[in-house]
């Protein structure tokens, strides 16, 4: 009996993994779907990245924030680099 039991809360706290990974990976494909959804760009691009997100979550989202932000490389361009003023020069 105690055998049986064991077995059974181990496959209970396996379908509680499996939930919370699967709500997990719900809750990052939204979040990472309002974000492109929210940025100014081409719309073959953004039905790309979208088809990316919710087909292969689990790749598409790393992908997306890793390579996907446009913000720090348009702001490091827009940054003029630092020329200090030398007192005397």
């Amino acid at each position: 009996m105690a055998a049986v039991m064991d077995i059974l809360l181990r496959d209970q706290e396996q379908r509680l993994w499996q939930y919370l990974l699967g709500v997990g990976g719900a809750v990052l494909v939204l979040f990472a779907v309002a974000k492109l959804l929210s940025e100014k760009r081409q719309p073959t691009n953004t039905v790309a990245w979208i088809l990316a997100i919710v087909l292969i979550p689990w790749l598409g989202v790393p992908f997306y924030l890793l390579f996907g932000g446009r913000k720090l490389r348009r702001l490091a361009r827009r940054k003029s680099p630092l020329h200090p003023e030398l007192p005397g020069m």
